[in-house]
């Protein structure tokens, strides 16, 4: 290995160092992103569900049909309660609200 005479030349070989490390770890990286796309592709070009795939088909098993029935009719405007004065909300605590 080389050594260093100078503190700036001891600066230049680290960063050189630390380059080629960053370089090496970056081609891994590109490597296994590959490796996991293939891996992929293979998966679902043989009938396999992604995980956004298997939930949604969950979800439509597990959703009801019709939800208008389950929902309540909304209350007509004059039944709606009337914003509290400023004083009051301010003298309340923040949990829980009506």
């Amino acid at each position: 290995d080389a050594t260093a005479a100078s503190a700036s030349h001891a600066i230049e070989l680290l960063s050189l160092k630390i380059g080629w490390v960053l370089l090496g770890l970056g081609a891994l990286h590109l490597v296994n992103l590959y490796v996991l796309a293939q891996i992929r592709r293979r998966r679902l070009s043989e009938g396999a569900l992604t995980a956004v795939a298997r939930a949604a088909r969950v979800a439509d098993v597990e959703r009801p049909t019709s939800r208008r029935a389950e929902q309540p009719a909304p209350r007509p405007r004059a039944e709606q309660a009337a914003p509290r004065p400023r004083a009051e909300q301010a003298a309340s605590p923040a949990w829980p609200r009506p």
